[in-house]
């Protein structure tokens, strides 16, 4: 068991953040379930502990208590070019919009009244509910967090964030227990699509949109729609357990007390813009140019139509699916060698497009959380932020050694992940002519924190996926050519890939998606096997 003082530290962050009663002095990080997010959380844990500034790469080099403990007592102080903590921003005028939330709304000012940018929720509670709780929770969480009550407006030709006050909310309650089972479903799917369909106006607000709906008098279905600008996945997590909470403690008549939010979202806004020029921003802007001096090396093969993404948009899907089998072997293979599920799943993909067009360096983009600060975890709002992560592969590569090197690549990109995309891509743009197009091959979006059932005052609060409603997880994303959108299940990998049918062939996707399940099975079977060979191998085998 651990011992000393700063390894009880280090042990009480990791049970706290993994949800484990007892874990050892040499047990594996990634044994235990660990991954990025969680590492993320864990060395900001022991950052505001301890005032010492351990990289994320400590953790993946030495993934056990005892081994992050001896990183942690050699580590020296916070690095003097760390940016001030994020604290309340003055209110007396109106605040910026964070560069992303900036992006968003100039991107929905060019196609209004557009749909695109709508989060759509959905809440199965099955049991004896208490409307006028659920109703009162729901009025707790917006009158909580800012951004419920934020519009987004014009001012001196640049847009501002203002906090304003609605009418008091009323949940608005749909019967929909008439008819047969089939036409209840059938409203059901009718009330979902148009609710998911119905624009926001970002000037107006509010950017959130509840409605219940009553299927029968113990099943219920709560619609949460929501405007991008305002909301990210980790943001829903956080209101699914506030409202869990609160409903828990209301229905039965006590009051709850939630933890503090430290900042809002305008405050990180007004922080971000701030903090920009610092030097801590310099040295993450330097990294970045530095590796993105050039544009993606333009991908030719019969996967590309000939017309160009002039041709417009018209975003098809196509579903990727891994069995439980087949994720839990990828998961273990992960652990093994010391790295995440999210890191095979982009080794797998950048051997697809490196299969496909033949070209040495593959770029991906991927969202990360970009709550690296512990200020942000209970504030509502969209912090994501993309990174771009170039693979270099050679054909003398082994499976094995293309994961130390997407591992490196992750780690160094996730260690300068708080520039702002968009300033990076401004910067591109303006000094080297690169449009933001150009910057990489494809986005690749993985969820591995698949929204679980909560039970609060005898009702069961569960979660239904997107991809169990048969739609995307993020409609603003398809207006990119080609997008591979994962999230893991209880029982499976599960995802679409999203492309841009005006520029790609409905077959030649459908064969990309085939390539990435192979792919995953190969690294699966013998990582140690050099790529090249494992495909030629692989294709020398008799069939049937």
């Amino acid at each position: 068991s651990p011992r000393g003082e700063i390894e009880e530290l280090v042990a009480q962050v990791w049970r706290d953040l993994l949800k484990l009663d007892n874990i050892g002095a040499h047990d594996n990080f990634f044994e235990l379930g660990g991954h990025s997010l969680l590492a993320t959380q864990i060395i900001s844990r022991l950052r505001d502990a301890t005032c010492k500034e351990l990289p994320l790469s400590a953790l993946f080099e030495t993934p056990t208590v005892a081994g992050l403990t001896a990183a942690l007592e050699r580590a020296s102080e916070n690095a003097a070019n760390e940016p001030p903590p994020i604290l309340p921003a003055p209110r007396g005028h109106p605040l910026p919009l964070s560069m992303n939330q900036e992006h968003l709304w100039r991107l929905e000012r060019t196609i209004p009244g557009t749909h695109f940018f709508n989060v759509p929720c959905v809440y199965r509670l099955t049991g004896d509910l208490d409307v006028c709780a659920l109703e009162q929770a729901l009025r707790h969480i917006m009158a909580r967090h800012e951004l419920l009550r934020t519009v987004f407006v014009e001012l001196d030709g640049r847009p501002v964030q203002l906090t304003k006050e609605f009418p008091a909310f009323a949940l608005p309650v749909l019967d929909l227990r008439s008819g047969s089972a089939d036409e209840i479903s059938q409203k059901t799917a009718d009330l979902i699509l148009r609710e998911r369909q119905a624009p926001f106006d970002l000037s107006v607000g509010p950017l959130i949109r509840p409605k219940l709906l009553r299927l029968t008098a113990n099943e219920h279905l709560l619609l949460l729609t929501l405007h991008h600008i305002i909301c990210d996945q980790w943001s829903l997590r956080l209101f699914r357990s506030e409202l869990a909470a609160l409903y828990n403690a209301w229905s039965q008549g006590r009051q709850c007390s939630l933890p503090r939010v430290a900042i809002q979202f305008g405050d990180y806004a007004y922080w971000e813009r701030r903090s920009i020029d610092s030097d801590f921003m310099r040295v993450q802007l330097e990294y970045w140019t530095k590796r993105l001096t050039e544009p993606a090396p333009q991908l030719e093969s019969g996967l590309r139509r000939q017309s160009d993404r002039r041709g417009g948009f018209a975003a098809s899907h196509h579903p990727v699916e891994l069995s439980n089998a087949q994720w839990r072997r990828l998961k273990w293979v992960a652990a093994r060698e010391t790295c995440t599920p999210f890191m095979i799943l982009v080794a797998a993909l950048s051997v697809v497009l490196f299969r496909l067009f033949g070209k040495t360096d593959v770029r991906i983009a991927t969202l990360v959380a970009n709550r690296r600060r512990r200020e942000t975890e209970l504030t509502f709002g969209n912090f994501v932020n993309t990174l771009i992560l170039q693979i270099s592969h050679s054909k003398q590569m082994s499976f094995t050694e293309l994961l130390k090197h997407v591992r490196a690549v992750t780690l160094a990109a996730y260690a300068h992940q708080e520039l702002p995309f968009e300033q990076l891509a401004q910067r591109l743009e303006q000094e080297q002519g690169i449009e933001r197009s150009a910057l990489f091959h494809a986005l690749f979006m993985y969820q591995n924190m698949t929204p679980q059932r909560t039970e609060a005052a005898g009702i069961a609060f569960a979660p239904l996926t997107a991809h169990q409603l048969g739609i995307g997880r993020n409609l603003s994303l398809t207006h990119l050519d080609l997008v591979l959108d994962l999230a893991e299940e209880p029982t499976r990998l599960a995802g679409t890939l999203t492309y841009n049918s005006a520029c790609f062939e409905k077959t030649a996707v459908a064969e990309l998606a085939n390539d990435l399940t192979r792919t995953l099975d190969l690294i699966a079977v013998a990582p140690e096997q050099n790529v090249a060979r494992a495909f030629l191998n692989e294709r020398a085998q008799p069939s049937g």
